[in-house]
């Protein structure tokens, strides 16, 4: 069962304890499905102190209604009917919370001429409550890493031989994490070789895999909506010197952050450790260590250096230093983990080295 109910009264208590708003309106999807269930592409989702309305157009009404029948749903497709919707439900709130990073001008507009109440502007609202998971949660996102280790495994001895394109592998893995039971992949996936691997977001495309190459591999999976997210770097052969210094300053790295990770660690903390670990390369880290996935595969909390967040017991983040060198490849290595109180669990459960095949995940 969808914990809705419970998330809905979450919401209220945070309106006040937290927000200090009377009334939050709700655009963003990932936030509308986390509220209130419902998974549609569109929709819109007040909570105020006394109900909570979702208005959705004509093409999602029975979802909306199976989905979410904690709240009371209308179908509306006209602005006009909607805005009418929303003025009627809001009769006594006079501060009105809206996330002003994914509300459009036209939005605001909009609401400023018709809702008649005062509007209040709030960055990522819900992102607090989003980032401590539930077991409901949890459960989806250990799923999707395990249909990710799968696969990943699976398709190991095709990259390790060489000779098939980055896009040849990508749709290898994509379709070995349907087999394995989730909807599709988390996010593009990332096959990237050789000079390639020095783009931490490199794209797939015709190269192909060859003696010499590092290939990085960042892939994740979909299940009831929850993601996971995982990167391994394979070597193809004997590599330049380089990348196996990578390789090992960075699993010694990633191991010390991770054996660092619980609750109550300021997750800048975290970067700053995987920083100092590899500042030999400092030249070479392109980006921060990690940031915390659930519905979202980039969502809080953030391990960066400007990081206010502090870790908690549930939630879920990865860690994934990386280093990357113009014209010889480069390497990372993720995992995804469960922060509790005394350390953390990882859900990634894929070999590390880099030219050895594993046995099938079983857990």
């Amino acid at each position: 069962m969808h914990p809705k109910a419970d998330r809905l009264s979450q919401v209220r208590r945070h309106l006040s304890d937290s927000l200090h708003v009377d009334a939050l309106l709700i655009n963003t999807p990932s936030d509308v499905r986390w509220a209130s269930g419902f998974s549609g592409s569109v929709g819109t989702l007040l909570i105020t102190g006394r109900q909570s309305l979702l208005i959705v157009d004509s093409r999602y009404g029975d979802q909306a209604r199976e989905q979410s029948s904690h709240c009371e749903v209308v179908v509306a497709n006209a602005l006009d009917a909607r805005d009418e919707e929303l003025v009627r439900a809001l009769v006594g709130d006079s501060r009105v919370g809206f996330d002003d990073k994914r509300t459009s001008y036209a939005d605001w507009r909009r609401f400023q001429s018709t809702l008649g109440c005062e509007l209040i502007p709030l960055t990522d609202p819900l992102a607090a409550l989003r980032a401590r998971k539930d077991q409901f949660e949890i459960e989806r996102i250990e799923a999707a890493a395990w249909a990710a280790d799968r696969s990943f495994t699976d398709v190991l001895p095709m990259v390790l031989q060489g000779g098939v394109t980055e896009r040849e592998v990508r749709d290898e893995l994509e379709s070995r994490l349907r087999i394995h039971s989730a909807e599709g992949p988390a996010y593009p996936t990332i096959v990237a070789s050789g000079p390639n691997a020095a783009l931490p977001h490199h794209q797939p495309g015709d190269r192909r895999i060859r003696e010499g190459d590092s290939v990085i591999i960042d892939i994740g999976a979909l299940v009831d909506g929850y993601r996971s997210d995982m990167t391994r770097t394979l070597f193809v052969g004997e590599v330049d010197p380089l990348l196996v210094a990578f390789h090992e300053l960075l699993r010694r790295t990633q191991q010390e952050v991770l054996n660092a990770v619980r609750e109550g660690v300021a997750a800048s903390s975290l970067d700053a450790m995987a920083r100092a670990g590899l500042a030999e390369y400092a030249g070479d880290i392109l980006h921060s260590t990690g940031h915390g996935v659930g519905l979202d595969i980039h969502e809080s909390p953030w391990l960066r250096s400007n990081s206010t967040d502090v870790l908690s017991n549930g939630h879920v983040v990865t860690v994934e230093p990386g280093l990357y060198r113009v014209g010889i490849g480069g390497v990372r290595i993720e995992d995804l983990v469960l922060v509790e109180r005394s350390g953390c669990r990882i859900l990634t459960n894929s070999t590390k080295d880099p030219s050895c095949p594993q046995s099938a995940p079983t857990t």
